[in-house]
């Protein structure tokens, strides 16, 4: 039996997070190898961050990274750095008939399709990565990942001996395109002025998929959601710079809500769940999006104390709130190894109970 605890490294990640969010950049992380979907939850819940979906794993109906499989708040790949290409995993994968049939490839064209990857398949196969609800109508446009992204050596649709990365193999990222996908001839067949057929193939392909994409686009809605709370982690955690106070960093809040509430605040919670304090959030201008408005708020942390909070949104008499969430100022010699007695997160409750 084993039980998993926040380590060293969630003080990192809270970190990662910090930067992504000053950058205005998202956060994605990729979970390696075999892990129970428990674990993988928990990941996502302490952590934070977005899931990176690839593709080339996610073939079969029964994988958790197909497309039916997806949530809204993932990155959606078709290969990594480290995984075969797309040409490669079309010629391995065992159950090609069943994919066909999920295409709406005609049982009488399965045959010229089993020996290598044509560009009817390629093109299917991409999608399932970047327009998943082409391949499958069920998936509802408002449930496309938030993101998604194709790699050149799939785009292309080379095989492995342009793999970037043979783990544990010495000559791994050091390979060179073919000359057709070349970022020279790409960009002159995106201005219409290559003579090359291959990179012409490419260009064309990318413009369809990003057509396809674009037609799928969310739709907007008027009524009033809090979709998100960032920073995604359940606690955030900042080290307190005793001697210049001023320069320690921020914890900072942001919420993505769709529709136009008529305010945004934060809200400091009690251990009986209670709201004892709000102070107002920022919509911040320009960065409405599908009709999804950002909202932030930076708090310094002068003391060492945890805060348990909640953002709450006002809309016509309504309040929605997000769940609970934890603000983490600690001294710099607070120990956050989960092998020691003096744990930070052992005593997180207490410490709230406390009013600490």
């Amino acid at each position: 039996m084993a039980y998993y605890k926040p380590g060293p490294a969630e003080g990192i990640l809270t970190d990662f997070e910090r930067l992504c969010q000053q950058a205005g950049a998202l956060l994605g992380h990729e979970l390696l190898g075999y892990a129970p979907d428990e674990l993988e939850v928990s990941i996502k819940t302490n952590i934070g961050g977005m899931d990176l979906k690839p593709k080339v794993w996610g073939l079969n109906r029964w994988s958790r990274y197909h497309p039916l499989k997806d949530d809204t708040n993932c990155i959606s790949v078709f290969g990594v750095a480290d995984s075969t290409s797309v040409a490669n995993a079309w010629m391995d994968f065992d159950r090609k008939e069943e994919l066909l049939r999920d295409f709406g490839i005609g049982w009488e064209n399965y045959g010229e399709h089993l020996e290598s990857l044509k560009p009817e398949v390629h093109e299917k196969l991409l999608k399932m990565a970047f327009v998943p609800q082409d391949i499958y109508p069920e998936i509802k446009d408002e449930c496309m990942p938030l993101i998604s992204i194709l790699g050149l050596i799939d785009l292309a649709g080379l095989d492995d001996t342009y793999r970037l990365n043979f783990p544990s193999t010495q000559s791994s990222w050091f390979r060179k395109l073919p000359e057709e996908a070349s970022t020279g001839e790409l960009l002159k067949a995106i201005r219409e002025q290559s003579d090359n057929e291959r990179s012409i193939e490419i260009i064309e392909l990318a413009k369809n998929l990003i057509e396809a994409r674009n037609k799928r686009k969310r739709k907007t809605s008027d009524e009033v959601k809090l979709l998100g709370v960032r920073p995604s982690q359940n606690v955030q955690i900042r080290k307190i710079n005793k001697e210049k106070p001023q320069d320690t960093f921020p914890f900072t809040i942001e919420a993505y809500i769709q529709g136009n509430p008529e305010a945004v605040f934060l809200s400091l919670i009690d251990e009986n769940d209670k709201e004892v304090y709000s102070v107002p959030m920022k919509e911040l201008e320009n960065k409405q999006y599908y009709n999804i408005s950002n909202w932030y708020l930076a708090l310094l942390p002068t003391q060492n104390r945890i805060l348990k909070y909640k953002v709450k949104v006002l809309n016509q008499g309504n309040i929605l709130w997000s769940k609970n969430k934890f603000l983490a100022a600690v001294d710099e010699e607070d120990v956050l190894n989960p092998l020691s007695s003096n744990y930070l997160f052992d005593n997180l409750v207490k410490r709230i109970r406390s009013g600490q």
